[in-house]
């Protein structure tokens, strides 16, 4: 091997004498070799030991701790992607079993465990229970987004759920009274750890439901997996689900997270948080009155503009009802005059036929075929006469009926009996009183001409004659 310190030239020298075949090696190579017969003979083992000096990279979001035992310890890395799937939040102190592979850390020549998983010793049922649990709410469609509430921006009354004597509530009643004095707040206490804690907290909720509160804050502050279990319960997850009134849990730290908050409307990170939610700061409540009121301004202005268009089209489209009674009369002349002078042509054309006949039958030795023909002649003429004026007087008499049914339904014939047509001050149809106050300017439509009056007084009240 080339380069190598003469001192080692000779060792080598005089080992290959003696008939031995010592092995050379780099610092890396041998670190390399090392991490490759650790990692190929120990792929995945699971090592129980206590977490210490546990650091989380701000940065990579990389873990970095040790675990120990009362002889030992053993350096772990965890990657930000493993990290992201924890369940729990890890801390000094803790027994917890690793699952991972031995390697070295070349650089620094150190042994070390890059963990894969981790979960607290004596907790992996518990977990799967919990997982059995979140996975049976989500098939119930309980967890799914669209049945969730939606939480009100401007709660009348708001209802806190958590205990009297825990920081939580001090937090929430800071937040909501520094955003808005003047919030009505029901404060329904219940424990949130220990054997009387999931009945207490279901009769608080179901009590503020029943008050009908417009919003319920479930919250308490962080603690252990075995502090937080009371919000891991399904009866409680079950009763959260079913409440009326929308609801946001704040329970715990950031990273924790439990059974209440898959079913809930809204999750928080801290109950603090969830104050923040509940409640609008004064300045934003300000803001959307301001919003809301612009927006109806706008609304009620183009409800205005199109009415006032409707109206228009509506005054285009009505016209005086005497206008069609006339045409209908004239185009009932028209017809009367036609049918007339069809008839009187009928009746020239039938005496010339009459006379041609009896001009033909005379110059015929006929007499008797002439007499019996011109009776039926003349029988023909006078029934042609008397049908024409049965046909001629129906003829006026459904005229006669159609106009009587034409002035029963126009407008004037109700004016006539005392009734008016009384229009605001736009020139619209008065139907309602509410509608004009005291001093406007309203216009009175009679039979014979039309009044100008102003409104002394309003009523909605009918007065009885």
């Amino acid at each position: 091997m080339a380069n190598l310190p003469p001192f080692l030239e000779r060792r080598l020298e005089q080992a290959e004498r003696r008939g031995e075949s010592p092995t050379v090696l780099t610092v890396s190579a041998l670190q390399s070799a090392l991490r490759g017969t650790l990692e190929g003979q120990f792929p995945r083992v699971y090592v129980v030991g206590e977490i210490s000096n546990l650091t989380v990279h701000s940065l990579s979001g990389h873990a970095y701790f040790t675990l120990k035992d009362d002889k030992s310890q053993l350096r772990c890395v965890m990657w930000r992607d493993a990290v992201q799937k924890l369940g729990f939040r890890p801390k000094d102190g803790l027994r917890v079993v690793a699952r991972g592979k031995i390697t070295v850390y070349e650089r620094g020549g150190q042994l070390q465990l890059s963990v894969s998983a981790l979960r607290p010793e004596g907790e992996g049922a518990a977990l799967e229970a919990l997982r059995r649990l979140a996975e049976q709410l989500r098939r119930e469609g309980l967890t799914d987004p669209s049945r969730k509430k939606p939480i009100p921006p401007l709660p009348a009354v708001l209802g806190v759920v958590t205990s009297r004597e825990g920081a939580a509530l001090r937090d929430v009643l800071k937040t909501v009274y520094r955003r808005h004095p003047r919030q009505h707040v029901i404060v329904a206490p219940a424990s949130v750890q220990g054997p009387s804690a999931e009945r207490e907290i279901i009769d608080a909720l179901l009590r503020l439901d029943k008050h009908g509160v417009d919003l319920i804050l479930l919250v308490r502050g962080g603690g252990s997996v075995e502090d937080l279990a009371a919000f891991n319960l399904e009866s409680v997850a079950r009763c959260v689900a079913a409440l009326k009134s929308p609801i946001i849990t704040g329970v715990g730290h950031e990273t924790d997270s439990t059974i209440v908050d898959l079913v809930s409307d809204l999750t928080a990170s801290t109950p603090t948080a969830a104050a923040e939610h509940a409640v609008l700061v004064r300045e934003q409540v300000n803001q959307k009155v301001d919003a809301l009121a612009a927006r109806l301004r706008r609304a009620q202005s183009a409800k205005i503009q199109t009415e006032r268009r409707r109206l228009g089209e509506l005054q285009v489209r009505l016209r005086d009802p005497r206008t069609s009674l006339r045409q209908r009369a004239q185009r009932t002349d028209e017809l009367s005059s036609r049918l007339r002078r069809a008839y009187s042509a009928r009746l020239r054309a039938e005496e010339e036929h009459l006379g041609s006949l009896q001009q033909r039958l005379s110059a015929t030795e006929l007499p008797r075929r002439l007499a019996r023909l011109q009776g039926e002649l003349e029988l023909q003429v006078q029934r042609l006469r008397t049908g024409s004026a049965a046909h001629l007087e129906r003829l006026g008499h459904e005229f006669a009926l159609a106009v009587a049914r034409l002035e029963a339904s126009s407008p004037l014939r109700i004016l006539a009996r005392g009734y008016a047509v009384v229009t605001g001050p736009s020139g619209e149809v008065l139907r309602d009183a509410q509608s004009v106050s005291a001093g406007d300017r309203i216009g009175v439509r009679l039979a014979q001409g039309e009044l100008g009056a102003t409104v002394i007084e309003t009523s909605t009240e009918a007065k009885a004659r």
